[in-house]
């Protein structure tokens, strides 16, 4: 099975397609209890050195991006609370190709915003309209 998943890895398929497709061909879990899922794949790919943790690269990040626990240690914030956001809408990020590791854009105006955004921050108020949750325009260039 490892050879299978290192060649279906190696034609570009994401990490659901290959455990996917691993499923498709009988292949199960090593309990046995279930279909094979995504972390099973990604855990597997990286124990045999196919594919190495995409945090460790920061030639990814471009100008003013944050992995986002780097960011939530700058801001002094819980990772939870930047990833509910960045899903939400309300940080610019993108998640990377491979693990779906999430990087967030923040400049100088945009750190500014997400410290007011965290002081402003309650449980259970934060459904309400602001206009600290729209972020800032993230400039074509960067």
């Amino acid at each position: 099975m490892t050879r299978r998943r290192e060649k279906l890895r190696e034609s570009g398929k994401t990490m659901s397609q290959v455990a996917e497709q691993l499923n498709a061909l009988g292949f199960h879990s090593p309990t046995g209890r279930g279909p094979i899922k995504n972390p099973m794949v990604l855990e597997l790919l990286r124990r045999r050195g196919v594919i190495a943790d995409e945090r460790m690269n920061d030639e990814l990040l471009d100008r003013h991006e944050w992995w986002l626990s780097d960011l939530a240690d700058e801001l002094k914030t819980a990772i939870s609370k930047l990833h509910s956001w960045a899903l939400r809408g309300w940080i610019n990020g993108r998640q990377t190709p491979v693990s779906g590791c999430w990087i967030l854009w923040a400049n100088k105006n945009e750190l500014r915003r997400l410290r007011e955004r965290i002081a402003r921050s309650r449980p259970g108020k934060n459904r309400h309209a602001s206009e600290l949750k729209r972020p800032k325009k993230r400039p074509e260039s960067s």
